[in-house]
């Protein structure tokens, strides 16, 4: 089996208090682009699982879809082996969620490749022991989340047409690191209505006025050129743009949205 798993950018990204569990209270609207890694996945005789990577970006028992196969491994008695091949695009540590889409594509294409029937509620819920962000990459639509990102509720279904913009970062940050910096922030007051505004600017549908009113707060510990936005945590940024460009500078990727955050290419 074959799968996309796609990237996603934070259109409006509020944190609040840090929670009991050590995870911050946050408020986010999000949408999924074109731009993806590819997750191939394969029984293997062995009971073993199996983790390649065109990159090296961690040891396999730390990748977050080493840990989606094990959590199936771990409560449905899978007798077989796994075998699981990433093929990535996304830039890591950029803010883009490659680590928990790639995790969401494995969640999603084992329920399927070992018929195991798993509801999308009940997989959703496995994907929140994995991560915050893992379990949106399972929904569709334009996002709403709050909690650790784990509730979900979809706006709509398509963003206004136009081009997207994504310039990787020169530096990965981790989103452990990212949220301890904003931390130090003496921060007095929390207001959810830039996030209200732009939900409803959304709606409305013009692509000049979601520009305007996109903002993430960890633009308060991280400068970014006037008229772009960080995708997330990390190093990327985004720009909106109503006609394609033909781009030619390879650090800059033009992209457009994307439905869902995996989606099956090949059974």
């Amino acid at each position: 089996m074959i799968l996309s798993s796609f990237a996603k950018i934070n259109l409006g990204l509020h944190i609040g208090k840090i929670r009991s569990d050590g995870f911050h209270e946050i408020e986010t609207i999000i949408i999924f682009i074109s731009l993806g890694d590819t997750v191939e996945i394969s029984r293997i005789p062995r009971h073993e699982i199996v983790l390649s990577c065109n990159k090296n970006l961690c040891k396999p028992e730390e990748n977050l879809a080493y840990k989606a196969c094990k959590l199936i491994f771990d409560n449905f008695g899978v007798e077989c082996g796994i075998k699981i091949k990433i093929r990535k695009n996304i830039p890591d540590g950029a803010g883009l969620g490659g680590g928990s889409s790639n995790a969401a594509s494995v969640l999603y294409g084992l329920n399927k490749l070992l018929n195991l029937g798993i509801s999308h509620n009940e997989l959703i819920k496995f994907a929140s022991h994995i991560g915050s962000d893992v379990p949106m990459f399972l929904s569709s639509g334009i996002l709403k989340c709050s909690g650790r990102g784990e509730k979900i509720n979809t706006i709509c279904q398509n963003f206004p047409n136009c081009k997207i913009l994504i310039k990787a970062g020169l530096k990965k940050i981790s989103t452990k690191q990212a949220y301890q910096d904003f931390d130090l922030l003496d921060r007095k007051t929390e207001n959810l209505e830039d996030l209200n505004k732009l939900e409803r600017t959304i709606n409305f549908g013009n692509i000049n006025e979601i520009s305007r009113n996109c903002f993430n707060d960890f633009e308060k510990i991280t400068k970014v050129p006037v008229g772009w936005h960080l995708t997330g945590s990390g190093s990327a940024t985004f720009k909106f743009i109503e006609n394609s460009l033909n781009m030619k500078n390879k650090e800059i990727l033009e992209c457009h949205q994307i439905r869902h955050g995996t989606e099956i290419i090949e059974f």
